[in-house]
């Protein structure tokens, strides 16, 4: 997780979106968005930037957005999308004979399986098929670290850095989708042990995938968040 998030750090720099020589010139991303394993990486972005020594030259996000990301192991649908993909024999003839085998061999649901069309490529061994844009062994080696990421245990960095800074410069938003059965009680007791002007907790009457089911409902959710910058 962290090395992913360093991925975006750097990136962020090559883009030289830094903070500058002056308040005038600092270009830093004021928030940062991910969904799901996206929001794992997001929050491991924010804390390098707040609570690491080392200086990257880029300002913390003021506001973080985790969208559906539940500690612990990753959601069920989002594993079992992952462990379909990886059982497909590659290289693949193209995008049809990929969302057939997903749905009908594997029960990929359908749009999500017209969606990993997006990530073939051509073979480079001039077969004519195709294969998948990322290295799958990544992808599993991913999955299994979910579960060994300490989530709340960046929260609490987070929150305690944030409490000594006046006046407070970050904010944290949670967007649950309730329809999605990992938010146990539980879970959500962790969760509003926190602060509530650190830590804000947004709830959409959606599954999983937040941004498909209620794209204009999270989007106002948003919208008047950043609206109070």
């Amino acid at each position: 997780m962290s090395n992913c998030a360093m991925d975006v750090i750097e990136t962020v720099r090559y883009l030289n979106l830094t903070m500058g020589s002056t308040n005038d010139t600092n270009q830093s991303p004021v928030g940062v968005i991910g969904h799901s394993f996206g929001a794992r990486v997001a929050l491991e972005y924010t804390h390098a930037l707040a609570c690491n020594n080392t200086s990257y030259g880029i300002s913390p996000p003021s506001q973080t957005w985790l969208l559906d990301s539940v500690p612990g192991k990753a959601q069920s649908s989002v594993a079992h999308v992952i462990q379909a993909v990886s059982s497909v024999s590659i290289p693949i003839s193209g995008k049809k004979e990929l969302v057939e085998d997903l749905t009908k061999n594997k029960g990929v649901d359908p749009a999500i399986a017209a969606w990993m069309t997006t990530n073939l490529i051509p073979c480079t061994d001039g077969s004519g098929g195709f294969q998948f844009a990322f290295d799958m062994k990544i992808v599993l080696s991913i999955l299994e670290s979910f579960p060994k990421q300490d989530f709340y245990q960046l929260l609490r960095q987070l929150e305690k850095v944030d409490a000594i800074k006046s006046p407070s410069s970050l904010e944290l938003n949670l967007v649950r989708a309730l329809k999605n059965d990992a938010w146990s009680k539980d879970v959500m007791t962790q969760f509003e042990q926190f602060d509530k002007g650190f830590l804000k907790i947004h709830s959409l009457n959606t599954g999983h995938w937040v941004h498909v089911d209620d794209l204009a409902g999270l989007l106002d959710v948003m919208q008047s968040g950043f609206q109070e910058e």
